[in-house]
């Protein structure tokens, strides 16, 4: 008889003896591989902090392994020699470890140690009771000892089992059971958790079901009932990470989209023409010299804004032979029409150069919006070849006009409209016009608009140049007295009707400033808003929701990632259990969804940079756009809102329902 059988298997000595001799075939001198790879990556292990007991424990390395993770880990074993074999490998009892010799079979020592019913957060089996079930008998079964009621997990490592004597093997397999309210293992009432066995010859992870505790296998055996784990759900902390990053991706994608695609469409947008060369200057003046132009301003309430427009209009360059300043007054009740007075005697203008219109009340019983019924009363007073409608708050370069009116004549435009530069003023604007310049210059098909084969029409109702035949062939603003987006509606029923659209880019001879306050902002662009994208409610909300990822979803991403990664103790090093460990997989995530998140505000600054350079607006509080992202996503519903109820739905203070 060998000296590691001279005391039955079931006995400490026993396992002493084998301890001594070096005889464990079972040692690999490391925590299980398997399980080692599993606490550290894998989707569904636990999370410290939580009290784990390891019965069998050996010298212990799997305790370390636990301990190092910040569990709250207890070695059992009923081996005196193989705790001192621990206690030397990796240290004496501390708050994350606890070294205990006990009989695993005996409850009261248990009760003692204060491993009771509820005490514990997992057990890890390994294996120690393999060989010692069959010399004990099954009602002094550990599966039967109180402290393993209820406790919220069961991690496991089994291996083949070789021989009658329980040693095992060394390949190992492992699983994980999730914790729940009430462990879907605990049978009978929940009296007693039951088993899971897996077997050695199965490859990957294996979930186990369920046996009956009163019917153990037998030393050497590994009863199957596996099935393999295809798809596991992630624990709510790795699942955030992959949502951080799958948004900021999201995010730098959609604004990268938005540059390129900004840089296609300007690359190839046509633009305002400058004036012809002094040789061919002759000819372009002859023809300009014999035709005629009114210039339309309607105006409501815009003492702000009336002065600047009038002086940058009748300060223009004669245009042609012919042309006029018509100022329609649509029952202003502020100091409109008397700054307006001022401004035109400021630049020396009288009649018939310049002449102030008043609107007068609209017809009871019909509805009129917008600037339609102060554009329709002007135009029973204008008979020029060609009529100009602008709005207040533009203001136009000295040849502006002209260049306009020659490219107009040239190209045998009916509509000639031009795209003019955004400026901003106040902090509202700053928020929300570069957004919005950019969502335009991307939106609105300028190429299709100008193809005479395409039903596509845009124009920019700031900046509307007809045909006086044409704008009366389709009726003007008169048949459209109820339309809001009426620069839209114009420019549809003109291509409609066979006639020749123009749009393009005048950044270099118009600029517009839209709002002068937050008020004035929210209620323009809640008005337009739906409206602007056809009325269709789900382009219209999908709309905001890109504006909120690409915009405000870097800023809110990237600290929502760096507070996720802070949030998380280095792997292994999370002290009594008081923070989160992280796993490599998951730091990578979230590093990931952070350098996305970098690159999202990065690109928001070269989105800047770009607007700068293309409509020559300053990079001021360019940092802000996070905010801006914000305001214009709440547009989006509320436009909605508004325009379906009617409520709120203004222009200017009037009501458009």
């Amino acid at each position: 008889m060998t000296p590691s059988n001279q005391a039955p298997v079931s006995e400490p000595s026993h396992w002493d003896q084998r301890y001594q001799e070096g005889s464990d075939g079972w040692e690999l001198g490391q925590p299980a591989p398997p399980l080692d790879r599993f606490l550290r990556s894998h989707p569904q292990a636990p999370r410290s902090p939580g009290r784990v007991l390891v019965p069998g424990c050996g010298r212990g390395h799997e305790v370390a392994l636990l301990a190092e993770l910040g569990f709250g880990a207890i070695g059992l074993d009923f081996s005196g020699e193989a705790l001192r074999e621990a206690r030397r490998l990796h240290g004496e009892t501390r708050e994350t470890l606890q070294w205990l010799q006990a009989d695993l079979f005996d409850r009261r020592a248990l009760a003692a140690a204060g491993l009771t019913a509820g005490s514990l957060s997992g057990i890890v089996e390994h294996t120690c009771f393999c060989a010692a079930i069959p010399a004990r008998g099954r009602n002094t079964s550990p599966l039967r000892a109180g402290c393993w009621h209820r406790a919220a997990g069961c991690w496991g490592c089994s291996g083949a089992i070789t021989s009658p004597a329980g040693r095992p093997g060394a390949v190992i397999q492992s699983w994980w059971q999730p914790s729940c309210a009430r462990p879907a293992w605990c049978r009978r009432s929940g009296s007693r958790p039951a088993v899971r066995w897996t077997s050695a010859k199965t490859n990957g992870w294996a979930c186990g079901a369920r046996h009956d505790p009163d019917r153990l296998p037998e030393s050497g055996q590994a009863t199957m009932g596996t099935t393999t784990l295809g798809a596991t759900a992630m624990d709510p902390a790795t699942a955030l990470a992959w949502a951080l990053l799958s948004l900021a991706a999201a995010a730098a994608l959609g604004l990268v989209i938005l540059i390129a695609g900004l840089a296609l469409v300007f690359a190839r947008a046509p633009r305002l023409a400058q004036l012809p060369a002094p040789d061919a200057a002759a000819s372009v003046a002859l023809a300009l010299a014999s035709t005629s132009l009114t210039v339309v301003v309607p105006a409501y309430n815009e003492a702000a804004n009336i002065a600047a427009c009038l002086s940058s209009i009748l300060g223009s360059e004669d245009p042609c032979g012919d042309w006029r300043v018509l100022l329609v007054d649509d029952c202003s009740t502020d100091a409109t029409v008397a700054i307006a007075r001022q401004a035109a005697g400021a630049c020396g203008s009288s009649a018939p150069r310049f002449t102030l219109l008043d609107a007068g009340p609209r017809p009871v019983g019909e509805r009129w919006v917008g600037k339609n019924w102060a554009c329709s009363v002007a135009m029973e007073q204008v008979q020029s070849d060609w009529v100009l409608f602008v709005d207040a708050d533009v203001r136009l370069q000295p040849a502006s006009l002209r260049r306009a009116l020659a490219q107009a004549s040239a190209e045998g435009a009916d509509l000639f409209s031009l795209a003019p530069r955004l400026s901003c003023g106040c902090l509202a604007e700053w928020l929300v016009q570069p957004i919005m310049a950019s969502l335009l210059g991307l939106g609105f098909p300028i190429e299709a608009a100008n193809d005479p084969a395409s039903p596509v029409a845009f124009a920019a109702g700031p900046f509307m140049l007809f045909r006086r035949s044409a704008y009366a062939a389709i009726g003007g603003h008169r048949a459209l007295a109820a339309e809001v987006v009426e620069d839209l509606a114009l420019a549809r029923r003109l291509k409609q009707g066979g006639f020749r659209l123009r749009y393009l880019l005048g950044l270099d001879a118009l600029e517009l400033r839209m709002y002068s306050d937050f008020a004035s902002l929210w209620e323009g662009w809640t008005k337009n808003w739906l409206l602007g994208l056809d009325g269709d409610v789900a382009r219209a909300l999908a709309a905001s929701s890109v504006v909120l990822l690409m915009f405000s979803g870097p800023w809110l991403l990237a600290p929502a990632a760096g507070l996720a990664l802070l949030g998380l103790a280095p792997v292994g090093l999370a002290a009594g259990g008081h923070a989160p460990v992280g796993l490599p997989d998951q730091r990578l995530v979230l590093l990931a969804a952070l350098a996305f998140a970098l690159a999202g505000i990065s690109l928001q600054l070269v989105l800047r940079l770009w607007i700068r350079r293309q409509f020559q607006v300053p990079l001021t509080l360019w940092w802000l756009m996070g905010a801006g992202g914000l305001v214009v996503a709440a547009i989006g519903p509320v436009s909605v809102w508004r325009t379906l109820s009617g409520r709120g739905w203004t222009w200017k203070g009037r009501p458009l329902a």
